[in-house]
This record gives structure tokens, C-alpha cells and sequence, in this order.
């Protein structure tokens, strides 16, 4: 096989690429509303990992059977992460401008930064919690802060890797149109781990299953979008009955 074949190399870089730049488009049209930048977010790291990371097909199709999925509890998330921001930036602004008063205002000014920490973190996590499981708006909000609270390495050079690719949008915009896929084609393998090391612990899905989900090929991918989540019935489960042994996955009559 040659590098300018057709399943060469070069002509599977410049499809990834053209790929990311489809989806990077949708994301940004579909964030013009404001509104819905959770859900389209969700979308960009489902076709990001399904699709583009397995030279997959249908990135318009599966971009969009995602976020339609995904918008009655992302804009609901999308207004409550708006309005957490906002505080933590007014509480943080007028921080700055007191923390050298006294002591306890340097100590509110450092509660302000650990917050503003913990919720970046956790909004990393929103997406990709809302693209695989199907819960409620608070189950997502804890799961997510579960996630980050439990890889927060991971999630610090998550911070650091979209700092830097925002500085290279500031000074470049042009480069907008690939930036949102490629960051997230640089992150959702961790945090597609971290998903499935989740569901394996908590004994909802094979481990085997896990293994071969894992072991991303080269092989398009044929599933159906909606199979990859994990069922409202089985969250509530884990989340509603915290007694129960989590790693027990037999079959339990209602």
C-alpha cells in the first residue's frame, strides 16, 4: 500500500481532517444560540470518538441524531452552567478587588479560585457524561463532578491543552474552523477511559465489552449512537440506591 493510495496514510489524514473541520462548523453554528453550547458540545465528543477517531461515516448524520438527542437536558444544563459562571466571575471580580483588605478576604478570593477550579473541570466533563448517559439533569451535574474530582490530573492538562488551543484561536480565529475538533480528538480518549473504567467498576457494561470498546480500530463504526449510553434505569440504580453493591450486574426483579 502506497502513501497516496487510496486507504494510504496521507489520503486518511487529510479525511480526518476534513472531518474535524465539518464537525468543528456544526458545533459552531449549532453555539449560536447560546443556549444550546452543552448539547452541541456532547455532539462534537460523541462524533469525535464514534465516528472520526474510528474513520467512520456520516459525520453530518451522527452530529446531529447526537445533539438532537441531547438538547432536552443540555439546554437546561447549558443555562445552569451560564448562571454559575456568571456568579463565580462577578463574585471573583469583585474578589480581586478586596482580597488585599484582611485575611478573610484573601480566604474568600481563594475559595472563589478553588470553585472557579472545580467547575471548569467538572464542565469538561458535562459533555461527554450527557453523550453516553441517559439521567437526569442533576445525575449528570454529579457524575461529571464525580469524573473530574476523580482525575483531576487528567482534567488539569485538559484545562491547560484548551488554554493554549484558545490563545491559538485568539491569534489565528482561521484556525476556529479545525480547533474544536482537534482538541477534542486530543482529549476524548482519556475521558472516553474514564467512562468505561466507570461503567466496568459499577458493573454496567462486560468487561470484556469494555476491552473491545477500548481498542479503537480503524474499522468504521457501525453501531447504532443511541446503544453506546448507558439506561436511565440503570443509573438510577446506582445513583438512587447507593447501598447496593455496585458491582453486582445480575438481573433483580422490580
Amino acid at each position: 500500500m502506497g502513501f497516496f493510495d487510496y486507504d494510504g496514510p496521507l489520503i486518511k489524514m487529510l479525511v480526518k481532517a476534513a472531518n474535524m473541520m465539518i464537525v468543528s462548523f456544526f458545533w459552531l453554528l449549532m453555539c449560536i444560540p447560546v443556549v444550546t453550547v452543552i448539547p452541541a458540545t456532547a455532539a462534537l465528543f460523541h462524533t469525535t470518538t464514534k465516528v472520526i477517531r474510528q474513520s467512520g461515516n456520516g459525520v453530518v448524520r451522527d452530529f446531529f441524531s447526537s445533539f438532537k438527542g441531547s438538547l432536552k437536558k443540555g439546554i437546561p444544563l447549558s443555562l445552569i452552567c451560564l448562571l454559575f459562571g456568571f456568579l463565580l466571575y462577578t463574585s471573583l471580580s469583585f474578589g480581586s478587588h478586596m482580597w488585599k483588605n484582611g485575611l478573610l478576604w484573601t480566604v474568600y478570593y481563594a475559595i472563589g479560585f478553588i470553585l472557579a477550579f472545580a467547575f471548569a473541570t467538572m464542565l469538561l466533563f458535562i459533555p461527554p457524561t450527557l453523550s453516553r448517559f441517559e439521567c437526569s439533569v442533576g445525575a449528570t451535574l454529579r457524575l461529571s463532578l464525580y469524573f473530574a474530582s476523580k482525575n483531576l490530573l487528567r482534567s488539569l492538562w485538559n484545562l491547560i491543552l484548551l488554554g493554549f488551543v484558545s490563545m491559538l484561536v485568539y491569534f489565528y480565529p482561521v484556525t476556529i474552523l479545525i480547533i474544536p475538533g482537534l482538541y477534542f480528538d486530543l482529549i476524548c480518549g482519556g475521558m472516553e477511559k474514564t467512562l468505561l473504567k466507570f461503567m466496568q467498576e459499577q458493573g454496567l457494561v462486560e468487561s470484556k465489552d469494555t476491552e473491545e470498546q477500548q481498542n479503537i480500530s480503524d474499522e468504521p463504526d457501525h453501531t447504532d449512537p443511541a446503544s453506546d449510553g448507558v439506561s436511565s434505569l440503570d443509573l438510577s440504580k446506582l445513583l438512587d440506591e447507593p447501598n447496593e453493591d455496585p458491582t453486582d450486574t445480575g438481573d433483580k426483579d422490580e
